[in-house]
């Protein structure tokens, strides 16, 4: 009876030290782990991130390496061309409370457009310097079931310049400048500047309708493309309802 109570005795001795060592070789791995998270090193890439690229002009991003490279081809609806979009990739060094990281940028700075007959090409605009976000007119849902007999005859843009913001990144939170183009690429122009651009609808293949902020003020105007001028002056925007 004695040596089986010290067996038992001995059992349980050997289960609470696997035990504890268990525990402790646990704790071990995740203090490993939390150290190597804090201030080791990551690499953190967004692939999908056409509104947000490095300030050229920013000291405070760190290193920077950049390389440019052409989209997929996109048709442009009714006509002989195609186009490019030209994306520029860079890598930051950035430093931050959690440690010293790499951060991946991808944002569209030109266009390439090119006829498909002559191979005739003509870029956007003469540097890659702005962010550009690109709208086709005929692209939207309302379109797909016409897309044969629709015709662009523009492109607008939003166009971001400058980091207004003093964020250090060139992005779609900068104050943004409005745009349009042929729709083979020529007769780039810059129509408004604006706080926020916050709805561009096309009315027609020729009318852009803008929903946009001015100095905490929303209004409306038409863009008439052929014309290259709006379509009488801008309408401020009705206040919601009382009780809305």
């Amino acid at each position: 009876m004695r040596n089986l109570s010290r067996w038992v005795w001995r059992a349980n001795a050997y289960l609470i030290f696997t035990v504890c060592v268990g525990i402790l070789i646990a704790l071990l791995v995740g203090i490993v782990q939390l150290g190597s998270t804090l201030f080791g090193t990551r690499t953190q890439t967004y692939t999908d991130t056409a509104l947000t690229a490095p300030d050229s002009t920013s000291t405070t991003q760190g290193k920077s390496t950049e390389q440019y490279s052409l989209g997929t081809a996109q048709l442009v609806a009714g006509t002989t061309y195609i186009f490019y979009p030209v994306t520029a990739q860079q890598e930051r060094d950035l430093t931050g409370k959690l440690g010293s990281y790499d951060k991946e940028f991808r944002s569209d700075r030109n266009l390439l457009f090119v006829n498909t007959q002559t191979l005739t090409q003509t870029y956007l605009l003469p540097h890659t310097r702005f962010l550009l976000i690109a709208h086709e007119p005929c692209s939207e849902q309302k379109y797909l079931n016409t897309m044969a007999a629709c015709k662009r005859t523009f492109f607008y843009y939003e166009v971001f310049k400058t980091d207004t913001n003093g964020d250090g990144l060139l992005s779609n939170a900068d104050r943004p400048t409005l745009a349009t183009s042929n729709a083979d690429g020529t007769g780039y122009r810059e129509v408004m500047d604006a706080d926020a651009l916050l709805e561009l609808e096309d009315v027609n293949d020729d009318r852009l309708l803008v929903r946009y902020v001015q100095g905490g003020v929303s209004y409306l105007r038409i863009w008439q493309h052929r014309q290259r001028q709006w379509l009488g002056p801008a309408a401020k925007l009705m206040p919601l309802p009382a009780g809305s």
